[in-house]
């Protein structure tokens, strides 16, 4: 025996209803709008901040630079005042403490300029563009 006896419904709602979807449709697609901008805005204030974090690190690490040579010659200055009897070790030992202490500053610069210089690289999702020592004079001067 084969029960030949089928149904068929089907919901249609009412035109209200299909309206009031219609608009949460648009509002959602509005805010998704405006949900892109906001994003864009932000990718633009993340890049120029990494950027002049750049800027900054590379600064620093001039000053560092110069710094390291200054406590190079002051050590150069202990050594000879060691050897000739002027001063105790003690002027000595602190200068090249100092000169130490300088070459690890300059180091975790190096280590900061790498790891802001990857990120600043992912937010462009491009590599090989740094700041160049000619924007940091001009941001310097202005």
């Amino acid at each position: 025996r084969f029960d030949n006896y089928f149904s068929i419904n089907q919901n249609i709602p009412l035109p209200s209803v299909l309206q009031k979807q219609s608009q949460v449709l648009v509002n959602q697609w509005q805010v998704a709008q405006k949900q892109l901008v906001i994003n864009q805005k932000e990718l633009a204030r993340e890049v120029k901040l990494a950027y002049y974090q750049l800027l900054f690190i590379r600064s620093k690490q001039q000053l560092l630079l110069k710094q390291d040579s200054l406590f190079g010659n002051f050590l150069k200055a202990a050594e000879l005042r060691f050897k000739t009897g002027e001063t105790s070790i003690l002027e000595k030992t602190t200068a090249e403490s100092q000169v130490f202490e300088m070459k690890a500053f300059i180091r975790q610069n190096e280590a900061d300029w790498e790891s802001e210089l990857i990120h600043f690289h992912t937010l462009l999702n491009q590599q090989g563009f740094a700041p160049a020592e000619a924007e940091l004079s001009k941001r310097v001067l202005a």
